[in-house]
């Protein structure tokens, strides 16, 4: 909310509220919608655990040494291992275009929000040029 000048200017409140104190709340905004995309994909976590078995799905490969069951359990491990790495890898990867989204959104918003003046104004002249 626009603080009240002391001459009571209401001009000069607008342009203050419109430079300054609204472009600290967008990018406040702005960083909370990053912060969220961010937990919300938990991209710390999967990067932390990118290459753990899906699930936890683990064979054990038993007592004593059968060669066709060490290959068997390894091969399905393996297959585990790839499986979690790829859907955490998939997750980043949206997360992070999510994130991409957010910051490129963020900033043409800031941009619009400062040239809005511009725009309004320009766009009156060439209505008012159209009517005449």
């Amino acid at each position: 909310m626009p603080k009240a000048s002391p001459q009571g200017n209401i001009f000069a409140a607008f342009i203050f509220w419109h430079l300054c104190e609204a472009p600290k709340a967008i990018t406040t905004i702005w960083k909370n919608y990053l912060f969220f995309y961010w937990e919300y994909f938990s991209i710390p976590i999967l990067l932390k655990t990118l290459f753990n078995h899906w699930r936890k799905l683990v064979n054990s490969y038993g007592r004593g040494f059968d060669i066709k069951r060490f290959f068997s359990t390894l091969a399905e491990n393996l297959i585990s291992r790839f499986l979690g790495f790829l859907v955490r890898a998939v997750t980043i990867i949206i997360g992070l275009l999510f994130e991409l989204a957010v910051l490129a959104g963020g900033f043409l918003l800031l941009v619009a929000w400062y040239l809005w003046p511009l725009i309004f104004i320009l766009g009156n002249l060439i209505g008012l040029y159209l009517i005449i």
